[in-house]
This record gives structure tokens, sequence and C-alpha cells, in this order.
């Protein structure tokens, strides 16, 4: 799936991409470790999907939404949600915020839509 929110993402300014750490069968799952049996090398196989460098916050920050959202922050995912549940921005942010509701955004997977979970969410 293409990267959606990686511009969002890159805007903010907030993270880096970094090196991470060496991927392992293991990480594709029990059965990708039984399918490969003891030919460690079909890890190149058994994922076939494309590659992006991982990303991590800067050095003293937070990249949440729940932390976007008490500093009084709007992000775009924020307002992608409000326009699909025709609110106002300032709802979502505040029931983030407040903790009634969450936004799971993983800096690392930009290409998950934006939803929200929560009591007040249709």
């Amino acid at each position: 799936m293409p990267p959606l929110r990686q511009p969002w993402i890159e805007e903010r300014g907030d993270t880096e991409e970094h090196d991470g750490r060496v991927a392992t069968m293991r990480d594709d799952g029990r059965a990708a470790v039984r399918r490969a049996g003891s030919n460690r090398s079909l890890s190149a196989e058994v994922w076939p999907g494309s590659w992006r460098q991982p990303r991590r916050a800067h050095a003293g920050s937070t990249v949440t939404q729940l932390h976007y959202a008490r500093r009084g922050d709007i992000t775009p995912e924020m307002e992608f949600i409000a326009l699909r549940e025709s609110v106002e921005a300032e709802f979502v942010r505040d029931e983030i915020a407040s903790g009634r509701a969450i936004l799971p955004a993983n800096i690392n997977h930009p290409e998950s839509e934006p939803m929200v979970i929560g009591r007040t969410a249709s």
C-alpha cells in the first residue's frame, strides 16, 4: 500500500530515519520459519513487500497523537478523521487529549489510514 501519511510524518520534523536492526526469519512469524526450514536464505522470498527505512523520534521528542493533542496541536490525522466523521477537528483533538478516544498512528506504518477509537466515534 502507498505510504499516504509519509508527508504528514515528515512535515512534523520530530522524527528521523535510522538503521534499525537486522531482520530475521522469526520477524515474519513461525510459519515463515517453517517454510524456510534449514534454508535461511529464503528470508527475502518470504516477505516480498517493499521495505522502508524505519523512523524514530528525535532525542527528547514524543511522537504520539496523544502527545500532540495534549499539546493543543491538530495533526493532519485528526483533520482526516474529523472530515470522515463530520465533526470539528478541535472535537477530535479534545477527545484524544482527554483520553476518551485514541488515534493509533504508528510512524513506521505510514500506509495505515487514520481512524479513531472511542465512545463518541461512529
